[in-house]
């Protein structure tokens, strides 16, 4: 792929693809910042009426929230329309250290609920069942982008019956790789898993808590939504802070528009052994270096992949976790965790969300499709754990931030495995010290012969120091914070 004269294509890939125009699904994607004010004051630049539109629109991005000690860019999981005049926008879950006291083994986490009138923060300390629940006021930025909408292909009415596109036609574009977008309710929401059930398709909602629960003194909760393509949802809820679990409801109906944004490859598969059937191993190596996001379809489910690796020419990356439904009936919350891996191995995990003890491990081989993200990737600065930046400028990640760009960290470790994450916050310290903060991830590792679940985020900061916090996912007992020595890091920015 070839843009302003340079070719960007990942590692091992060319050939055919290298064309000298861009292709279509390679667009440079620009962010507008949108709307400037302080909560529930005086707007500065825009007007809310923007942001419903953007909302509306499925092309919300980022939020800028100015503090007194530093700015915090935040990347969005949900957002919505409240009474036709309100809007909010809910965080990625995610954890809060002492930057100025590595050695601060006190952990909080959160999840935050930005809007125009104010922003609330709920979470607590990991290894404490206290919760803790505020609320602030801030000037922050609302951005937008200015990429092609995501497409309408699918409406479902709450009676289940298809008033606009078709089923099938929305299977064949996920079947592709394509990013999904549904909105119900006042909910407008990204997914990251889709499972394919006969004629059926079923979505996992990013875990979230009710917005009310947000604001009000009133026990919180935590959210997992399945919505279905025949228009029914089920919902799970347990306190996020005790780790109780509440109640499920299986099936009520509900009626949800579902938009595709296009921009993915099918790059490789294989068979259960890991011998290949079509496409590139080599270009899916190079997009692990490169920084590009990976998916990966086992049997009837394609999963956004987290904590992606490269090691040993193989390459492997954790699925979002799913609910175990033949639990359904029972008193608990079970998750399952998988690491799929090239050679066609997938190693699983479960964990339940009352307790601190992971439930039990396999491990099987799978026929595994790999999807990479076609959007431009480029790297914009190199860091050392020692000698900080040794390419690139502090003041081209500094622009990049502050332009709404999405990045992406490459580490590259002392063993020469490559680990590619998502930059989900980033803090701003000032314009030449910045702190990049990767959303709670995933881990699925083999402890004493046993396969365990983990949860881990990291600090990349850009005088090249790695740090990361890791816990268990059930009570969120943490492990350890932990500086992480490295060979280098790469830092991504989409064009």
């Amino acid at each position: 792929m070839f843009y302003n004269g340079m070719c960007h294509c990942p590692a091992g890939f060319s050939g055919p693809h290298c064309n000298v125009v861009v292709p279509s699904c390679c667009k440079e994607v620009s962010r507008q910042h949108h709307y400037s004010a302080r909560t529930g004051g005086d707007i500065k630049l825009g007007s809310i009426q923007s942001i419903i539109d953007a909302i509306k629109n499925q092309k919300m991005h980022k939020i800028r929230v100015m503090g007194a000690g530093h700015d915090t860019i935040y990347s969005i999981v949900a957002v919505g329309i409240e009474n036709y005049r309100n809007v909010w926008a809910q965080t990625y879950d995610h954890i809060s250290v002492d930057f100025n006291d590595r050695r601060n083994q006190t952990i909080m986490h959160f999840t935050k609920q930005i809007s125009n009138e104010r922003i609330s923060s709920l979470g607590g300390e990991l290894n404490s069942s206290t919760e803790i629940r505020t609320t602030s006021n801030a000037e922050i930025e609302w951005s937008s982008s200015s990429a092609d909408e995501p497409v309408p292909v699918l409406t479902v009415n709450s009676s289940g019956v298809v008033t606009n596109g078709s089923v099938s036609g929305c299977r064949d574009a996920l079947e592709n790789g394509s990013d999904l977008r549904i909105v119900y309710g006042v909910y407008s929401v990204n997914t990251q898993y889709v499972n394919f059930e006969n004629s059926i398709i079923n979505v996992k909602i990013v875990p979230s808590v009710g917005q009310y629960h947000l604001r009000l003194l009133i026990p919180s909760y935590w959210f997992i939504q399945f919505v279905r393509s025949n228009a029914k949802k089920s919902v799970i809820r347990w306190n996020r802070i005790s780790h109780t679990y509440k109640y499920g409801l299986k099936n009520t109906m509900m009626g949800s528009t579902w938009y595709i944004d296009s921009g993915w490859n099918v790059a490789y598969s294989h068979d259960p052994f890991g011998r290949r059937i079509n496409g590139s191993k080599s270009y899916l190596e190079g997009a692990v270096r490169n920084g590009n996001p990976i998916k990966a379809r086992v049997g009837d489910t394609i999963s956004m992949l987290h904590d992606v690796r490269l090691s040993n020419g193989e390459v492997s990356g954790v699925t979002v976790d799913i609910l175990n439904l033949t639990l359904w009936h029972v008193n608990q919350v079970q998750m399952i965790r998988s690491r799929v891996s090239s050679t066609g191995t997938v190693s699983s995990c479960t964990f339940t969300m009352e307790s601190d003890l992971n439930m039990y491990g396999f491990s099987g081989q799978e026929g595994i499709i790999w999807y990479v993200e076609s959007r431009i990737w480029t790297k914009i600065m190199t860091l050392d754990p020692f000698d900080g930046i040794t390419w690139g400028a502090v003041d081209d990640l500094y622009l990049a931030a502050t332009s709404w760009k999405s990045l992406k960290v490459v580490i590259k470790h002392l063993d020469l495995s490559y680990q590619s994450v998502d930059v989900t916050n980033v803090h701003l310290i000032n314009s030449t010290f910045i702190i990049l903060h990767t959303a709670n991830k995933g881990a699925v590792q083999l402890v004493a012969n046993e396969l365990q679940c983990q949860q881990w985020a990291g600090f990349l900061y850009s005088d090249g120091m790695f740090e990361t916090v890791k816990w268990t996912p059930g009570r969120r007992i943490i492990e350890e914070r932990t500086v992480i020595q490295y060979l280098s890091a790469d830092i991504f920015s989409e064009i």
